[in-house]
């Protein structure tokens, strides 16, 4: 009887007062469907790899090393590091060595070749340790021998359509691989998914791997209850043992200084579950997520559920004044406060359960666009690991209870006796309050504002700054097969020479936005004997590289098709000079240091700096020699890029011996780069668009609520003489001195933040006042927009009807 009683009321309520029901629902559906949107984003990126039985007890060995002014910190380790710690440490459950990373490349089905995706090579113990599902064959040594490989259901149907590939021949370099079973397809929530996995044995067969060599991913299973400080701790004692001896040669630091000096070279364990959102390492599989985007994300959701509830308490308790003679009355017939307070509640809570469920349809009907943003493919489920329809239940009651708290403490409080009267009401209220929250809401928007426009700013910056060579009329072309692509190889330079849109053409792997490569330690001796060295990149390249690039040559010359002496020469960049402070570096002798041998170079050119990475990363010495890498063709082109790909396609395949024809523009790699910023760009503008709009609709109501409040005020004003436009001045002076102060607190904190963010880069833009000025005025533009039409329709209506309302 007395839910029914509450929900009356509450029904009658939200008819009598709709503007008001209406913009607070309004506010905390947007709140709220923003937040399961997060919500959803967040929970699929904490549970990647967590799906993996075990996944507690198995982590990767990082190898983390600073010796003088060579640094490497990379996701490998040695080959033989696996076998190492299965025979020596027990603690060791499993130990499993992927090579190579994940690659895509061409296999031989008979004459016909295949491309195939999300290749790499594996022990067979990488099939135990990450449970792999057999749907035919036994995963149980599968990949022990050399010429084996196994492969998902996806692929198998891919290359084998309607056939079992158990038992299948497949041809890769030349080699008869056997198909030793076929697996379920693996999860696309974890850092790598692979369709095609070769044996490890294959590489280790061809190569000779030693703890020289850092070429493997190696995952440790520890048995239950193992300290994993203990099992790093064993790690290092066997890098002391093996490796300390060979990084002297290496890195020509003493081995008594390897770990002194401000120098240091060990292994640590990282979690599985960590690799995804803590883990940014060169020669990840594939892209990692950001701990650090899923916690702006996380809180800006936050905001947008503390606005809509500032929303929710400002237009409660402001709304007072219109329901102080039901309490009144209601108190008098003999309610109790606690009833009082019950109801009120009661009322928030049929809100916020309201709004959970329009929101949960909003959320369903938006996720492919918030996918599309955020570059996910996430569904709309209730389950889960953390189940949806219960974070909403215990959402919906607790910003219920929350939200609804102080406003029913507030209208259970007053007086009945002068609430009846009117007096209650016409004492001030709480003023001080909502002025307070219209400040908080005001500076947590301009705050959002601020960091928006810088982060759009930066990654407008780095997008469109010079990088030094022309990656916008680039093409790379991959090259799959060497042997088809030699036989061919004539026909397609006559082809690309005689193409009026190719310009020049060079095959090299060494595009300037792949990031580091090969270093190595590079002297230089001066004529008192003082030597002066610097770890530089070193690039192989052809006389055509350069200008295939868009480089510029600043001092000497670039190499020269047929020149011996070119054999020994290098083209350094000006970060290389100025490191071995060479004023005049042309005819200059460098010694190279490569694998304990020394090679005579002298230097021909000097080409001006350009970024070879992201712009997070200073840039570094680079030196280039004469050679070049088979596996790319970097082809530079004019006119349209459509018809350039076009005329490639053709030449490729009437000559490249059946390849698959695999092209990209440089500048979709170099974007690619910045693919988790752009995400949070995107998600960053359309969340922070989100919190100022609630901000405003709150502001619509406020506005409302005291344009109705003062106008006996404004009509005994206009009586006494004032005109339209100074009431008008009047009625927004208060929100703009409010959206001021929400100014005044927000431009430090934002940029503060800001500049934490962009710290981040290397090269980076200055935070001009403008963005200050620019966010703030967004602000009193829209809050003036939003009070103006209040404003007006007071100012300009008719004293006696004001007059009246009394």
């Amino acid at each position: 009887m007395m839910f029914k009683n509450y929900l009356t009321i509450a029904l009658r309520n939200f008819k009598k007062y709709s503007l008001y029901s209406f913009l607070n629902l309004s506010g905390l559906v947007v709140g709220i469907t923003s937040c399961l949107l997060i919500f959803l984003y967040v929970r699929q990126e904490y549970n990647v790899d967590r799906n993996f039985p075990n996944a507690e007890n198995i982590y990767r060995v990082v190898t983390d090393m600073k010796l003088g002014d060579r640094e490497i910190h990379t996701p490998t380790a040695p080959v033989v590091l696996a076998e190492h710690m299965i025979k020596t440490v027990p603690e060791v459950e499993n130990a499993a060595r992927l090579m190579l990373g994940q690659f895509n490349t061409v296999v031989d089905l008979e004459e016909k070749q295949m491309r195939v995706f999300n290749v790499t090579y594996a022990t067979s113990e990488l099939l135990d340790l990450f449970s792999f599902s057999f749907v035919s064959g036994n995963p149980e040594g599968a990949l022990d021998e050399p010429k084996t490989m196994v492969m998902s259901e996806t692929m198998s149907e891919h290359l084998f359509p309607g056939e079992d590939a158990f038992g299948k021949i497949v041809t890769y370099n030349s080699a008869d691989f056997i198909v030793k079973g076929v697996y379920k397809d693996m999860s696309d929530n974890a850092h790598f998914k692979f369709d095609l996995i070769m044996s490890h044995a294959y590489q280790t067969s061809r190569y000779d791997y030693g703890w020289n060599n850092l070429n493997s991913y190696t995952y440790l299973k520890l048995k239950p209850g193992t300290d994993p400080l203990q099992i790093e701790s064993k790690l290092n004692a066997a890098l002391e043992t093996h490796m300390k001896p060979l990084m002297e040669g290496w890195f020509q630091v003493p081995a008594d200084e390897i770990n002194s000096e401000g120098n240091h070279a060990r292994f640590y364990l990282q979690p599985l579950v960590d690799i995804h959102l803590k883990s940014n390492l060169p020669r990840e599989f594939q892209a990692n997520g950001s701990i650090e985007n899923v916690r702006t994300i996380s809180l800006i959701g936050i905001i947008i559920l503390l606005i809509a509830s500032i929303n929710f308490i400002n237009l409660s308790t402001a709304r007072a004044a219109l329901r102080a003679k039901e309490v009144g009355v209601r108190k008098v017939m003999g309610s109790e406060r606690r009833q009082l307070v019950t109801q009120f509640l009661f009322e928030s809570s049929l809100y916020s359960f309201v709004a959970f469920v329009l929101s949960g349809l909003l959320a369903f009907v938006t996720l492919p666009y918030f996918n599309h943003l955020a570059g996910t493919d996430m569904t709309f489920s209730l389950g889960g690991t953390t189940p949806l329809w219960l974070v909403m239940l215990i959402g919906a009651l607790v910003i219920g209870i929350v939200a609804g708290f102080y406003p029913a403490i507030v209208l259970s409080s007053f007086n009945p006796v002068k609430s009846l009267k009117g007096q209650e009401v016409r004492s001030g209220g709480k003023a001080w309050l909502r002025s307070g929250l219209v400040i908080l809401q005001f500076s947590v928007s301009t705050f959002l504002a601020i960091c928006t426009i810088v982060i759009n700013n930066q990654l407008d910056y780095v997008l469109d700054k010079s990088l030094g060579f022309e990656q916008d009329d680039l093409i790379i072309l991959e090259v799959m097969d060497l042997n088809r692509y030699d036989r061919g190889e004539t026909a397609i330079i006559n082809e690309l020479e005689s193409s009026p849109n190719i310009i020049s053409y060079s095959r090299t792997d060494y595009i300037p936005i792949n990031g580091s490569r090969g270093e190595y330690y590079v002297d230089k001796i001066d004529e008192q004997g003082e030597i002066q060295t610097v770890n530089a990149q070193s690039w192989p390249i052809n006389e055509a590289y350069i200008p295939t690039m868009g480089m510029e040559v600043i001092r000497g010359r670039n190499y020269e098709n047929e020149l011996a002496s070119d054999s020994n020469a290098v083209i350094i960049n000006q970060s290389m000079a100025q490191a071995l402070q060479m004023e005049d570096p042309i005819g200059q002798s460098l010694q190279w240091k490569v694998n304990g041998k020394v090679y005579n170079m002298s230097v021909v050119g000097v080409v001006k700096d350009f970024h070879y990475g992201s712009m997070k990363e200073t840039i570094k010495p680079l030196m280039f020699y004469k050679g070049y890498d088979p596996w790319t063709l970097s082809v530079k082109f004019s006119g349209s890029p459509s018809e350039a790909l076009s005329t490639l396609e053709g030449i490729w395949s009437d000559h490249s011996g059946g390849q698959p024809f695999i092209a990209r523009l440089a500048s979709e790699d170099y974007r690619m780069l910045y693919q988790k910023e752009g995400q949070l760009k995107g998600l960053v503008n359309a969340f922070s668009t989100l919190a100022v709009l609630v901000a405003i609709l709150g502001l619509v109501g406020l506005a409302s609520f005291m344009a109705e409040q003062r106008q006996k005020e404004m009509g005994i004003r206009k009586v006494l003489g004032a005109k339209s436009i100074q009431l008008f001045r009047k009625m927004i002076a208060g929100f703009t001195v409010l959206v001021g102060i929400a100014c005044l607190i927000a431009i430090p904190v934002a940029n503060w933040v800001s500049s934490q963010w962009l710290s981040d880069y290397a090269y980076r833009i200055e935070i001009s006042p403008m963005i200050y000025v620019m966010a703030c005025l967004i602000m009193l533009v829209l809050s003036w927009i939003t009070v103006s039409f209040q404003s007006l329709k007071v100012a300009n209506t008719n004293p006696i009807d004001n007059l009246r309302t009394e």
